[in-house]
């Protein structure tokens, strides 16, 4: 995507309603606090397909908006599971490999919870409980 002004105003509107200066705002998103400022000072003239889904994943940012100014400021609904708050973090940030495998850990009992509710709510056979499950966006974590 690439930034104007525009798209500087409506990046500052999201800075401001996160409630965050710029440094931690740059840190909440998995950017570098100079990243934000080149961003500001016209030394970066795009933004990545990674900020923009980062935006949209933590914030509910409408991509459609913060590129055009068209449409709602923020997606119609974004509402992320703790499994999916785990996946994010797991693929987003560098983290350790003692985290990383605790981080594994929480997200598979989430999966197992999930697969245990579905079972618990249907007749079928494992297989389609799982085709089930990643349809409606639970994912097996040893998968990713």
């Amino acid at each position: 995507m690439q930034i104007n002004d525009e798209v500087l105003i409506r990046l500052s509107q999201i800075i401001e309603d996160s409630g965050l200066n710029r440094r931690k705002f740059a840190e909440s998103i998995g950017v570098s606090p100079p990243t934000i400022s080149e961003i500001f000072n016209n030394k970066i003239h795009s933004l990545s397909g990674t900020i923009t889904k980062i935006l949209e994943l933590k914030y509910g940012i409408n991509p459609i908006w913060l590129e055009t100014g068209s449409g709602s400021h923020y997606r119609d609904s974004i509402i992320l599971t703790d499994q999916e708050e785990i996946l994010f973090v797991l693929n987003t940030r560098k983290l350790s490999l003692g985290n990383k495998k605790l981080l594994t850990i929480l997200c598979d009992v989430f999966y197992r919870q999930q697969l245990e509710m579905t079972e618990q709510a249907s007749a079928d056979s494992p297989v389609k409980k799982r085709k089930i499950m990643k349809k409606q966006g639970f994912k097996d974590c040893t998968e990713s």
